[in-house]
């Protein structure tokens, strides 16, 4: 274990251990802090993210900066309420006396993110861990560089060791923090490191949320508007150069659309990006040479039906549809968008296999483009999903007060907002009572009938 961040963590767990610093006034000052920080820096991020992910000034405020503003500003606004202990309903049982929820601090923390949206999968689960008072230790991608190391700068100006503390660096240092003795880990990746990190907390009993990705489906019907449908599939496939968790993975819709939406698709691209990547000036691009490659392999199994047109030297690849007879095995994280089409007698059957798939995987997102009531109702409960966009893609995401998380094999736990302020506290019971009365029966059950205090217990606990 590096002796450098066991003397950190001591050094956390010590200042931890001190009341005033889990008080409401040093919180907030962390918040403060933190957002000082980020306008200071912003400039400079900005341009780091667009060196390691060619992100435009214009997506990193929306995709980055206001999302990380936006958390801040809600839990400067709701510490108070958040911390507050909430009365429960504690029954005659434990009559003289009351029952309360006690939000508590977990201690001390650690936050791993990803490279797609390397500065808010950072800083957003940051809020919620300072806003619930906890020391964090955090580890950005090795991935983006740049990014890497003016987040080191900003948690350096923002922070002392004890509060938050930041390391660099490839999986061995990811490794050894997780082998250290915390109090919750927060991971967001993919489902393969995200298993590795599970196993290392289980290890100690530590508890995890795990934000993964998933093979999120896309279910379009005979009834959509298709050129609005389209569009937000185009918006969803170009942000971030498709690099997102949220983004569609594979679009089933009528062959008798297909003409329409291949149109609709080409006239997105033309109106967007100019129909080349010569005028795609805020195009992103893929992050690394590993990852084009994997889009080079992906595109020749199957056909495009829109403009390919790809450039190895900048990563870039144009958004493209692509016909595939066979769904993709892993989730694509790019700017493609397969799809397969179904004739009206292959519906039904469609339609289950996928409720099947969900059942069994649990992708982050799933998403419904129709006006069909009975499909919409069947949409919400009858597909599996950590969340769902219907007539639309992504923005489900942005529900500041709903949870934000997934399930199966997307992972487990949720956050942002409140639920971001309860995944990083421990809601602890607190049952307190007077001295002058107990329950007769209670320590000596036998001396009355065992009807009797049947009864008793099933109406007091009614």
């Amino acid at each position: 274990m590096n002796p450098h961040i066991s003397a950190i963590l001591e050094a956390q767990q010590e200042a931890f251990a001190v009341p005033e610093f889990r008080s409401y006034a040093r919180r907030l000052d962390r918040l403060k802090r933190l957002r000082k920080g980020l306008r200071q820096r912003e400039s400079a991020l900005a341009e780091a993210l667009k060196k390691d992910l060619g992100k435009s000034g214009l997506e990193s405020w929306m995709t980055e900066f206001s999302v990380i503003e936006a958390s801040i500003t809600q839990a400067e606004r709701e510490l108070k309420h958040w911390m507050r202990p909430k009365p429960l309903s504690g029954g005659l049982l434990i009559w003289p006396g009351n029952a309360r929820l006690i939000p508590q601090p977990k201690g001390q923390v650690l936050i791993l993110s990803p490279w797609n949206y390397p500065v808010q999968l950072l800083l957003v689960p940051l809020v919620a861990a300072l806003a619930a008072g906890n020391t964090a230790l955090l580890k950005p991608s090795e991935m983006v560089p740049n990014v890497s190391s003016e987040l080191a700068g900003l948690i350096k100006d923002c922070f002392a060791p004890e509060e938050v503390a930041l390391y660099e660096g490839g999986p061995e240092t990811a490794k050894a923090l997780t082998q250290l003795p915390l109090n919750h880990i927060f991971f967001t990746g993919s489902s393969r490191v995200g298993q590795l990190v599970y196993e290392a907390a289980a290890k100690q009993l530590i508890p995890v949320t795990l934000e993964l990705g998933g093979k999120n489906p896309v279910w379009m019907d005979e009834t959509a508007e298709v050129w609005t449908s389209v569009r937000r599939l185009f918006w969803s496939k170009a942000l971030n150069a498709g690099q997102t968790c949220l983004a569609p993975n594979l679009l089933m819709a009528p062959l008798a659309l297909k003409e329409k939406i291949v149109e609709a698709w080409n006239a997105c691209c033309q109106d967007r990006f100019g129909g080349s990547l010569d005028l795609a000036e805020d195009l992103g691009s893929i992050v690394n040479s590993e990852h084009f490659d994997r889009m080079q392999a992906l595109l020749s199994q199957g056909k495009p039906l829109t403009k390919l047109e790809l450039d190895p030297e900048t990563r870039r690849i144009l958004p493209v549809l692509l016909e595939v007879e066979i769904a993709p095995s892993e989730e694509v994280f790019g700017p493609i968008l397969p799809v397969q089409w179904y004739s009206p007698e292959e519906s039904e059957s469609r339609w289950k296999a996928m409720e099947a798939q969900t059942r069994q995987e649990g992708p982050l997102a799933a998403y419904l483009f129709s006006k069909s009531k009975a499909k919409k109702k069947a949409f919400r409960y009858g597909i599996r999903s950590g969340g769902a966009c219907i007539n639309d893609t992504t923005l489900q995401f942005t529900v500041s007060d709903a949870p934000f998380g997934g399930v199966g094999h997307s992972g487990m736990g949720a956050y942002h907002g409140r639920y971001g302020f309860e995944a990083f506290s421990h809601l602890r019971t607190v049952v307190s009572r007077k001295f002058f009365f107990d329950l007769p029966g209670r320590f000596n059950p036998g001396a009355f009938p065992e009807t009797w205090i049947k009864k008793i217990i099933a109406f007091l606990m009614h």
